[in-house]
């Protein structure tokens, strides 16, 4: 039962707000199944449950019920994973090292190879961004080791079990909740970033050996791009409402975020005009 005890103990966390010494009775032998069935490690029937017991009885405990379950099924066990929030959108004090300076001399050598390959206006154009083009490298870096300590889903399955999760509490209101969706978009930033970077390693691999001028690979990287400023976006408008006294550590967070989301949303709409033509 300890794992449905925890289960219980997130329901009071997030359907009544962050205040851990509140109570609640539950009287509801299926709400218990249903979360049995979690610490058995039958995920599925969970969720089976949770959705039928929603068709009659939607509330924001049948609600965190299923997100717990879907959350269960990723192998994220959230409860774990609470106090780390605020302390990982902090800026670290160490902005950088020897590795990741490494990884930027390289990608500033490779990044002159590909555009030498480029019409002339299109060397012009990109030679006069290619800051933004390190600064959003390094940004993704910097975001991808304050990030570490959140776990790293490994395949799309996980991904789409914490999006749905993410997506049935989206109108749950109380503070709790609000907590509970900034942890599972930190997930998803954690997956996207991770991805983001593969993905541009392999676009310039990929650009280096091309005769034309564009690469799926980078299609992806700016896809996920844009979903990581979403998901950050919507992270700070969680955490403003979970933590209404803490604006203090959220607002440089938001600050900071701003800059990097316009680098990034300058850099789809310059990559797609020159490096991604069909």
């Amino acid at each position: 039962m300890k794992l449905l005890a925890a289960a219980l103990g997130l329901i009071i966390l997030v359907s009544f707000g962050c205040n851990r010494n509140n109570s609640i009775e539950s009287n509801d032998s299926q709400v218990e199944e249903a979360y049995q069935l979690i610490d058995d490690g039958q995920y599925t029937q969970a969720i089976d449950l949770f959705r039928s017991l929603m068709q009659t009885d939607d509330t924001p405990t049948i609600r965190i019920g299923l997100a717990s379950a879907y959350a269960a099924r990723a192998g994220i066990l959230v409860q774990n994973y609470w106090d780390l929030i605020l302390p990982l959108i902090k800026k670290p004090t160490d902005s950088g090292n020897n590795e990741q300076k490494a990884k930027i001399e390289k990608l500033k050598v490779d990044w002159k190879l590909i555009i030498l390959k480029l019409p002339q206006e299109a060397q012009d154009t990109l030679n006069a961004n290619e800051d933004n083009v390190f600064k959003a490298y390094e940004n993704i870096e910097n975001i991808k080791a304050r990030f570490e300590k959140i776990p790293l889903l490994t395949n799309l399955e996980q991904v789409a079990d914490i999006a749905t999760a993410r997506a049935i509490i989206i109108d749950v209101s109380s503070p709790g909740a609000h907590l509970y969706r900034a942890l599972l978009s930190l997930i998803l930033i954690r997956f996207e970033v991770n991805s983001s970077i593969n993905h541009f390693n392999l676009s310039m691999e990929s650009l280096k050996s091309l005769v034309n001028n564009c690469s799926q690979e980078l299609n992806f990287w700016v896809t996920h791009l844009g979903s990581i400023s979403s998901l950050i976006s919507d992270l700070i408008i969680d955490l403003k409402i979970a933590y209404p006294t803490k604006s203090s550590e959220i607002e440089p967070f938001e600050r900071e975020f701003k800059k990097q989301s316009e680098i990034s949303a300058n850099l789809n709409t310059l990559f797609k005009a020159h490096l991604c033509q069909e």
